[in-house]
């Protein structure tokens, strides 16, 4: 599964990358804004998996002290 989450995004970006590298000089400005958007919203994703992923670890914990 981690290997999905790291491989995904990856391949995505690098399509979006690809895909943008053939267009003129004026589209530019719109591949940058969409891959801008895009990267954020990855990098909301990433943030908010591993924060669920620290949380639950610290919940595992918890219930071991108890």
């Amino acid at each position: 599964m981690s290997i999905v989450r790291t491989a995904l995004p990856l391949v995505l970006l690098t399509s979006v990358l690809t895909g943008c590298a053939g267009l003129q000089k004026t589209d530019w400005p719109t591949c940058a804004a969409v891959g801008g958007v895009v990267g954020a919203a990855f990098f909301y994703g990433a943030v908010a998996l591993e924060r669920e992923e620290y949380l639950a670890k610290l919940d595992r914990e918890e219930d071991l002290d108890t």
